[in-house]
């Protein structure tokens, strides 16, 4: 048998339903099921060979998609490797040990993960997986696949005579008030499944899709015609099976013991039974010699239904019992394995076993439980793989403007500072004859804002105008400087200044400029700014010139003796 394998690149949200959907929100689930590969390649095949509705009537189409191949599911990808449904027997901690020498990770007694199979010591503390993953001596790689919530509004009413025929599409709101939502899987993600058969039948299917660099472009799943489901196409070369999946053989065998795991869900030819073993062991039976006798001896499985819906007949697929997806299980001889056997059972594997095998259901694949533990590997993308997030330009606008209140509600609060510790110092002291003139007359020096377009304001104008108006009164002099002469503030490194010194020095050292942000506020501000990659501004920023005297003259005239 021989294997040839398919990526599936998502180049729009895909909605793949799951059978818990309910009215209000679709669900989708985390992979591309066999019967949807099926699918998309059999109408691929209908539309170059231009079949029609007479398809069931071509002998290679009957043989090749419902016959001769097996459809397997397509996993997501991770550690560049299509990953599999975690065995059920595996199991991680519950609450992450940190090694206390460096934080860096967990010690080499307390990995995350383990597997059942192996493990004959009773576990507290540990939980099942879920999911999809792949495995290495020591670290296993989960999957991680990123979904979306759209909102949408039905324009498909249950009472369009009454209400006008197709006034909502023509309106395009919904007369009813109908919503809905669909989770569906980001683009950018890429998946791998694998149809399996003889070469020559592969061979066929290729050169009858009449593929274009190996490759096209296709639909998938729901609501196709109105911007889901863009999905690419790629196909590999025709390999052995053996170089992706190992065969057992004779030589390779330890002791009578075989381990298996489901890498789809088992279809069960007897329906429900009364334990998780009976129909599988009813398909065991089948793969035994004469005088063999062959048990399950361990085994981690959950029931599930499989249900679909066939879109060329419009109407669902009845749920069916299945044996879930990861589902692991230990089978034993009481005699050793002969090479007929092994040879029997590695058909069954690849084939499928229960029921519509042809979609990729009752895969089997041989699994060897590690003794040992993993850890759980958190990069679990390639560099290639990383989706790169932008940010819309908006919402770096409303970012920006964000940080910039917390900086600036800083440089107020230290404006309030410096009048309280000059009213606290000169509590006792004489007051300065007509305080709110002088803050009044210094404030209206800084002028409006001198805006430059809409919500844009140009503040050097502003600062160019105060420190000139300075000038001028210091030239003139009078009450009013010889005021700004009594006042002392206290600058943000300790230093006492005269006001009136302040504000006409040729260097100017501005009460704000060592300002320092508490290490709660500092560690918010720059992670925010870290993460959406800004560039924060300096206090020497003429903004905060602007703020922190206009503030300082409104606090000085609320808190005025006067």
């Amino acid at each position: 048998m021989k294997l040839l394998e398919v990526t599936i690149k998502t180049l729009s949200p895909i909605v793949l339903t799951t059978s818990s959907t309910n009215g209000v929100l679709i669900k989708s689930v985390d992979f591309i099921s066999g019967s949807v590969l099926r699918g998309v390649l059999a109408g691929r095949f209908i539309k170059e060979q231009g079949l029609g509705k007479l398809a069931h009537e071509d002998e290679d189409f009957v043989n090749l998609f419902f016959n001769q191949l097996r459809f397997v599911d397509a996993y997501p990808v991770a550690n560049n490797q299509r990953t599999i449904p975690i065995p059920q027997s595996i199991q991680k901690r519950k609450q992450r040990i940190i090694d206390s020498t460096n934080f860096t990770g967990t010690t080499k007694e307390a990995k995350e993960v383990v597997d059942l199979l192996a493990w004959s010591d009773t576990l507290v503390d540990y939980k099942s997986m879920k999911g999809f993953a792949t495995f290495d001596a020591d670290y296993v790689y989960p999957a991680s696949i990123f979904k979306s919530i759209s909102f949408h509004m039905s324009r498909n009413s249950n009472n369009k005579q009454k209400k006008g025929g197709d006034r909502e599409r023509i309106s395009g709101t919904s007369l009813d008030g109908v919503i809905y939502n669909y989770e569906s899987i980001d683009a950018g993600y890429e998946f791998k499944g694998y149809l399996l058969g003889e070469e020559d039948t592969l061979d066929k299917l290729i050169k009858k899709l009449d593929l274009v660099d190996n490759r096209f472009e296709g639909r998938i799943g729901r609501s196709k015609f109105t911007g889901y489901g863009q999905c690419e196409f790629s196909f590999g070369p025709i390999e052995e099976v053996e170089s992706v999946y190992p065969i057992i053989d004779v030589q390779s065998l330890t002791d009578n013991r075989i381990y298996l795991r489901a890498d789809t869900p088992i279809l069960l030819e007897t329906g429900i039974a009364s334990n998780s073993q009976s129909p599988l062991q009813d398909i065991i039976n089948k793969f035994k010699e004469n005088n063999c006798v062959i048990k399950i001896t361990k085994m981690f499985a959950n029931y599930t239904t499989v249900d679909g819906f066939v879109s060329i007949w419009g109407i669902k697929r009845p749920q069916v019992p299945a044996i879930e997806k990861g589902a692991v299980f230990e089978i034993t001889s009481e005699t050793p394995w002969t090479a007929d056997m092994l040879a029997r059972l590695n058909e069954y594997i690849f084939n499928g076993i229960g029921e519509r095998t042809e979609e990729g259901f009752g895969q089997l694949r041989f699994w060897q439980p590690q003794s040992g533990n993993w850890d759980i590997h958190k990069n679990v993308f390639s560099e290639e793989q990383t989706l790169q997030s932008a940010l819309c330009p908006e919402v770096e606008r409303v970012a920006t403007r964000i940080l910039m209140d917390t900086l600036i509600r800083k440089v107020r609060k230290e404006a309030l500072r410096c009048i309280q510790d000059w009213r606290k110092a000169n509590r006792w002291s004489a007051k300065v004859a007509g305080e709110k003139h002088i803050f009044a007359r210094l404030e209206s020096f800084l002028g409006a804002r001198a805006m430059v377009g809409f919500g844009e304001y140009d503040y050097s104008k502003n600062k160019a105008i105060f420190l000139k108006e300075c000038e001028h009164a210091k030239t003139v002099g009078g009450v009013f400087w010889k005021q700004l002469n009594r006042i002392k503030i206290k600058l943000a490194n300790g230093r006492e200044e005269v006001l009136a010194d302040l504000l006409t020095k040729e260097k100017i050292d501005w009460p704000y400029k060592d300002l320092q942000l508490t290490a709660e506020e500092g560690d918010k501000v720059l992670q925010v700014a870290k993460d959406l990659k800004l560039t924060l501004p300096s206090f020497d920023n003429d903004v905060f010139f602007y703020e922190f005297w206009l503030w300082f003259c409104r606090h000085a005239r609320k808190n005025s003796k006067q």
